[in-house]
């Protein structure tokens, strides 16, 4: 008797650059204008005790993600269709859902380069919104697209992590005042310190939306799914989420250093960044003065 074929399909062996690109794929989707608004905003009106509030949305934003990313590529089906398995229609729900949050958010994010524009060279935002657009055009047209986003992401992540933390040391932060709130439980379950407000907002921030499922579909795109790539993936959650979790320490250290000095809080530079139409850039010309605005 014949043996029938193996129709299994066997997945790609994972290269170095597709894993690193849809970690920082993720970790750039999340650093988005949304990620930069909230932690400064937060910073500059809850101050130290952020700090635990951030560990904890690292950890919800790790646990979330690789659960996620574990279950898209040993499945090796995308997300919706996952959901379409467990509740016929539920993936249709999911992907309009998704569809209609990315929407928003990319708009936010259109928005975001544009602020970028004027912030570096005073490009007017309308003028930088319709670049930014033609920019994502050229990218999404591009046969090619997938391999430059891998390469683009992980420079970007790269640049990010070094300027924020130029600025974080240049604003000089009270590391004492830091370690104290790492200690604010109860602080964080009273309901009047915003701190609970803030661990869901920077979460949602963090992995919510489309963010979870772009570092994964990417890998499924490049062929890597199935059980035996799951240390691989896992590897790769641990990357993304470093690389934002990382950003997002550095950016709460770089503005908390320019509302504090010591144990003293300036109360005038925290007013300034939560009034400020681009908080992050406004935490950073007053920890760098112009040359912190441009970077």
């Amino acid at each position: 008797m014949s043996k029938e074929p193996n129709t299994v399909a066997t997945s790609a062996k994972p290269s170095r650059s597709v894993l690193f690109g849809a970690a920082f794929l993720m970790a750039t989707s999340a650093i988005g204008p949304g990620f930069l608004t909230q932690t400064s905003k937060f910073t500059a009106q809850i101050g130290a005790s952020l700090a635990l509030v951030i560990v904890l949305a690292i950890i919800m934003d790790i646990t979330a993600q690789m659960n996620i990313w574990s279950i898209v590529s040993v499945s090796g089906m995308r997300a919706q269709d996952v959901a379409n398995k467990l509740l016929p229609g539920l993936g249709v729900v999911i992907a309009i859902l998704v569809a209609i949050g990315g929407l928003a958010f990319n708009v936010g994010n259109v928005g975001g380069v544009a602020l970028g524009f004027n912030a570096m060279i005073g490009l007017n935002e309308k003028v930088g919104a319709v670049v930014a657009g033609c920019l994502g055009i050229i990218i999404f047209i591009n046969k090619n697209a997938k391999t430059i986003m891998d390469k683009v992401a992980t420079i970007l992540a790269a640049v990010i992590l070094v300027t924020v933390l130029v600025v974080a040391i240049i604003s000089e932060p009270p590391l004492g005042e830091v370690a104290k709130g790492l200690g604010s439980f109860e602080k964080l379950m009273d309901t009047n310190s915003g701190m609970f407000l803030a661990l869901t907002t920077l979460l949602g921030g963090s992995c919510g939306g489309y963010i979870a499922f772009s570092g994964a579909h990417r890998l499924l795109d490049a062929g890597i799914s199935g059980p035996e790539n799951i240390g691989h993936v896992r590897k790769s959650v641990l990357q993304g989420c470093g690389t934002s979790g990382v950003v997002r320490i550095l950016l709460f250290l770089a503005v908390l250093g320019t509302c504090m000095s010591g144990t003293q809080w300036i109360a005038e530079n925290a007013e300034a960044i939560v009034g400020a139409s681009n908080p992050a850039a406004e935490a950073f010309r007053l920890a760098a003065g112009e040359f912190g605005y441009r970077l």
